[in-house]
């Protein structure tokens, strides 16, 4: 697959998944910081 179609999606899921954790305020701001972090080692 194309890196970018790749890096594209899972930013969209990430959007996606941030979103849904804000509406229904499941996850902490400390574990925001671990996904923000994930996300960039993805990248």
């Amino acid at each position: 697959m194309n890196k970018a179609l790749v890096s594209t999606i899972a930013f969209g899921a990430g959007m996606v998944a941030y979103k849904y954790a804000q509406k229904s305020d499941l996850l902490s701001k400390q574990g925001l910081k671990k996904i923000q972090r994930k996300a960039k080692l993805m990248f």
